[in-house]
């Protein structure tokens, strides 16, 4: 039986995943891995988070010279934002519990269910746990599985095929989405459906924007209301399930209109899994294959001003100076062209401040897009 365990915090020092059952003997490409983890920070719609990680998978445990040894398999996947946590989420040492405490819980979310649950008064306990970044574990564990099974001649591909109701009843072969699904920011083949898609999020999510915060209800006030009497301890599982519902029901008709924004917000996009093993069915829409482009280079001069300007507009947000003088020492470190990646390393240099960068070029169906995943100041001048 093959299970795996998931163990860390949004912010916290690792991201710790364990993964037994598989067999022994069994090759790793750890390129394959991380590229899988590169893919899960790019795309449409992208958080600031994304520009601070660069999740690279590290073996812990399990494997020995890139072979899998039978017993189960430890992998980290570090989280660089915790120097910037580390008085408030140290797991070892005394740590500022009142500055980062969340006293709001977020309807639709886990927090509520959460401190319940535990009994916490601090909803930062729950999210740090219930967090998207979590899903890097999952994203690790799951291209290490696919390894096991290429061994059986067994592949994966999917794509976008309805979000909300733009749909896309076009049937494609495995290969065509394989080879196209990555020049797509929402992993959509279809390159006419994907601007609609991108246009209704963008306006759903403009709209949803000023009612982000009117749901939000105190944890205190939430549980006081949630849990009547905890004189009531020895009731029944069933009598417990439904007292537990209470908060949700009460919720709802205090804030009537966050439950309705709940409703209108983005939709969930649903991929469609294709068997390679299937038979090739006809293609609807031959035209609309997608060109062959490939990825520019480190240090061609349109990523450098693309670069300059991501620089320009973070120092507008933080009110300092990062006008770029100039960009040297552009290198590739990795190199993926099937799926239209190169990413890169270069010394960015501002007024006051040099910059280690690591950046990556990804293809779109517009060109290219830079993604800049980590600035560290090299030294002052």
């Amino acid at each position: 039986m093959l299970r795996y365990l998931t163990s860390g915090e949004s912010h916290g020092q690792s991201l710790i995943s364990i993964i037994d059952g598989l067999p022994s003997n069994i090759e790793l490409n750890f390129d394959e891995i991380n590229l899988e983890l590169k893919k899960r920070q790019c795309g449409y719609g992208r958080g600031g988070r994304m520009k601070i990680e660069s999740d690279k998978v590290n073996i812990l445990g399990g494997v020995r010279g890139r072979k899998t040894l039978g017993g189960p398999i430890s992998i980290e996947v570090k989280n660089k934002d915790y120097q910037n946590w580390t008085e408030h989420m140290a797991p070892m040492d005394e740590v500022d519990f009142e500055t980062r405490k969340v006293n709001n819980v977020r309807p639709g979310h886990a927090d509520l269910v959460g401190c319940l649950k535990y009994d916490f008064d601090d909803a930062r306990n729950v999210l740090e746990r219930s967090s998207a970044r979590e899903t890097a574990s999952r994203v690790a564990v799951g291209a290490i599985c696919k390894q096991v099974l290429k061994n059986f001649n067994i592949e994966f591909t999917s794509h976008v095929v309805q979000i909300g109701d733009i749909k896309d009843d076009n049937i494609y072969d495995f290969d065509f989405i394989k080879n196209n699904v990555n020049n797509s920011e929402i992993r959509c083949v279809n390159p006419s459906l994907e601007e609609k898609i991108k246009n209704k999020t963008t306006n759903k999510a403009a709209k949803a924007e000023p009612t982000k915060t009117k749901g939000k209800q105190p944890v205190e006030k939430t549980k006081q209301a949630a849990v009547k009497d905890k004189k009531t301890v020895a009731k029944s599982k069933q009598s417990a399930v439904k007292e537990s519902a209470k908060p949700e029901k009460m919720i709802a008709k205090k804030t009537p209109a966050v439950k309705t924004e709940v409703k209108k917000a983005e939709p969930k996009a649903v991929e469609k899994a294709t068997e390679n093993s299937v038979e090739t069915v006809a293609q609807k829409t031959a035209n609309t294959v997608t060109k062959s482009v490939v990825v520019p280079r480190c240090n061609d001069s349109k990523v450098f001003a693309v670069l300059s300007d991501a620089f320009k507009k973070q120092g507008a947000a933080t009110n300092t100076q990062m006008t770029v003088k100039q960009i040297t020492k552009a290198r590739e470190t990795q190199s993926y062209p099937q799926q239209g990646i190169r990413s890169c390393n270069a010394i960015v240099e501002t007024n006051s401040v040099k910059y280690v960068t690591d950046y990556s070029i990804i293809l779109n169906d517009k060109g290219f897009f830079v993604q800049v995943e980590n600035a560290q100041p090299a030294q002052r001048f």
